[in-house]
């Protein structure tokens, strides 16, 4: 299984913005082929930093997302209401 945490550092200004380009990238991913879970989450001291925490069966699953129209479509509206991300992938291995 395939970890990711993908942390984003939003434009106060332009939240709601990105929030409504998250519902929609929320909702189809979910029903990707692979996807265990993809969850949006609100970091508990600072609302501007939000991170997404995927669950995917195979690298061959994520590659496959990140080549999804709605992906290829979502993500360079949600690149302009941020100033900065950092994304980390794991293996599970317990």
């Amino acid at each position: 299984m395939i970890v990711v945490v993908a942390t984003n550092y939003l434009i106060p200004e332009k939240k709601q913005e990105y929030m409504d380009v998250v519902k929609k990238l929320v909702e189809e991913t979910r029903k990707e082929k692979g996807c265990i879970s993809y969850v949006f989450n609100e970091d508990m001291d600072d609302p501007n930093k939000v991170a997404f925490i995927e669950k995917w069966e195979s690298k061959e699953a994520l590659d496959a997302h990140f080549k999804a129209p709605h992906f290829v479509e979502l993500t360079p509206k949600l690149s302009e209401c941020r100033t900065n991300r950092e994304i980390n992938f794991y293996k599970e291995i317990i």
